[in-house]
């Protein structure tokens, strides 16, 4: 049944191709065919819903033709548009197929940016301009995430897409994207495409993103907490290539508040302080280096006792080269 349904979509799709690229921001507003176009959108978006794809995307087509822009309030029809062409993508075995129907759903994300930018679209949230370029973002973001996980684009390419969501939608990009960028980022950086300091403008952007809706995200604040910690895990490779002392020290502070009293502890922790560059002036390596000198004295006095005690006849050489005859004696 869904080869068969594939097969009917695809008969429809092959008449479509050549005509979406026209696409503007036109509304069913004041259009003759008014009626028309809002009766495709709601059997499409019913369709679609109940996953009976080949009604979806017929009345779809229909509905996108005649107003590509909708009501003018939503991106329905360039976003829903990926989504069918998404699936078809996923089902699809012929190449050239395939690169045509990533060709597509380039250009509805790219006209849904272009409409929001033109203001085409003007969702009745969108009071300031602000708005309608976090929208901008939000689309860009989600093209980035097919990029990465639907068509395997070229990782230059992909960090490009991300790039506009991040710069569009600041604060309000979507925890989604944290993932893919970070295994781009480190790919990059691994494979010498990428700087250091490339690399922690990006761990910067998206640690901000992250706090900001953990502090002030209430509905969602969590997902992008839960997102930021799987993504630093990426960068678990490369941390010691990319990180100085500041970003270890917490860790390291951590591990040796958890046994302050054990010196194997405190040695272990000392010497991943200075191995991580952290100076010598740092009142955090300071203490422990104090602590750590105090310990070693007592502990060397300890075992030159113990070893004493245990080898007279050592000691006893000792005191005769030093003239101690009668001391050498009672070694």
């Amino acid at each position: 049944m869904d080869i068969l349904r594939n097969l009917i979509i695809l008969s429809f799709l092959s008449i479509s191709i050549v005509t979406i690229g026209a696409s503007q921001c036109s509304t069913w507003i004041g259009i003759p065919q008014k009626e028309d176009a809002e009766n495709a959108h709601s059997i499409y978006r019913q369709a679609l819903k109940a996953e009976d794809y080949k009604i979806a995307f017929e009345n779809w087509k229909k509905a996108y033709e005649l107003a590509p822009a909708a009501d003018g309030k939503r991106d329905y029809h360039f976003m829903d548009g990926v989504k069918l062409y998404k699936r078809l993508y996923t089902n699809e075995t012929d190449a050239a197929k395939k690169k045509e129907y990533v060709d597509i759903i380039n250009r509805l994300y790219d006209e849904a940016v272009a409409c929001y930018e033109a203001k085409g679209i003007k969702p009745s949230t969108c009071k300031s301009d602000e708005c309608f370029t976090k929208r901008v973002g939000y689309v860009w973001g989600r093209k980035g995430f097919d990029m990465f996980y639907t068509f395997n684009a070229p990782y230059s390419e992909n960090l490009a897409v991300f790039d506009k969501a991040l710069e569009k939608a600041g604060n309000s990009t979507e925890y989604i994207v944290f993932d893919p960028i970070s295994a781009i980022v480190v790919y990059q950086f691994q494979k010498g495409k990428m700087t250091k300091d490339q690399v922690l403008s990006y761990w910067n952007k998206m640690e901000a993103i992250a706090e900001h809706n953990h502090e002030h995200n209430k509905k969602l604040g969590k997902y992008y907490d839960q997102a930021w910690k799987a993504a630093q895990a990426k960068f678990g490779p490369i941390e010691t290539d990319i990180f100085d002392c500041d970003y270890f020290k917490p860790s390291y502070k951590k591990m040796y508040e958890e046994n302050p009293d054990d010196y194997e502890t405190l040695k272990n922790v000392l010497g991943l302080l200075k191995k991580r560059g952290c100076p010598e002036t740092d009142p955090f390596v300071a203490e422990l280096d104090k602590k750590w000198k105090v310990y070693a004295a007592e502990e060397n006095a300890r075992r030159q006792a113990e070893f004493e005690a245990n080898n007279p006849g050592v000691m006893a050489k000792k005191l005769y080269d030093e003239g101690d005859y009668s001391g050498a004696c009672a070694k």
